[in-house]
């Protein structure tokens, strides 16, 4: 009867530390910055499982302090590190000049204050990125973050740095035959011959935290994109319009 008890007592305590343990795991949602990896163990040395997009959301059980957390993408699990995690999506922007005017609200009728911003300073941003119709509007403005505070900042006056030689060279990498790729002030357009050249294009386009928009657009803000496809007799063409700034 004793042994009964106690082995009794065992499988209710052990039950009572396993559902303690659920409850503690709890999952944090994070998104992906710029060039995160999955890696197969905690070192960035190890295998690359995949490649996330940027603001890619993930979730995981690891502890926030950890320096790797463990995540599961698709069917691949592994490690990502805790430097390439956020808490909010974030897009990055350069300034095209100097000392900009930042308004105090989403309008061109609103206070401003001029940044002492140099040329090509660093600003982050939560909104995900639209296409607006008129240039005027105020959807024109974006929100930035500088020296702690936030200020509204037109897209004609910022760029997206890095990224769009990073674009080009990867267009140089697998662009075959008459494909071909147009520079523009604001906007640079690629063009396929072929629908999957056009995909791996849009895919690495995406994995930037480009977000795709309508192209009866007028007007596009920096991190936007659109995809159109053409044809003219037998001529099929697929063309993505990268705006970047």
């Amino acid at each position: 009867m004793k042994l009964k008890l106690t082995w009794s007592l065992f499988i209710i305590l052990a039950g009572s530390l396993f559902f303690s343990a659920q409850v503690d795991a709890k999952s944090t949602t994070y998104y992906a910055k710029p060039d995160t990896y999955l890696y197969a163990k905690q070192s960035k040395s190890s295998t690359k499982l995949t490649t996330l997009k940027q603001n890619q959301k993930f979730t995981t059980t690891s502890k926030a302090s950890a320096t790797y957390y463990k995540v599961k993408i698709g069917t691949k699990t592994g490690y990502i590190p805790k430097s390439k995690a956020l808490k909010k999506k974030t897009w990055y922007y350069y300034a095209d000049r100097a000392n900009l005017s930042g308004y105090h609200k989403r309008s061109f009728q609103a206070t401003s204050t001029t940044l002492t911003n140099k040329k090509g300073t660093l600003f982050t941003s939560n909104e995900t990125p639209k296409a607006t119709k008129n240039i005027s509007s105020a959807q024109n403005l974006i929100p930035i973050t500088y020296k702690g505070k936030k200020y509204y900042v037109p897209f004609m006056y910022l760029n997206i740095g890095k990224t769009e030689k990073q674009l080009r060279s990867y267009f140089t990498n697998i662009h075959k035959g008459k494909d071909y790729a147009f520079q523009g002030s604001y906007f640079d357009t690629y063009t396929f011959y072929d629908a999957k050249r056009a995909k791996t294009m849009q895919n690495y386009i995406e994995r930037k935290g480009f977000v795709k928009a309508s192209p009866t657009l007028s007007f596009f803000n920096p991190y936007t994109y659109t995809y159109k496809f053409e044809q003219f007799g037998s001529y099929k063409y697929y063309t993505l319009k990268v705006n970047k700034k």
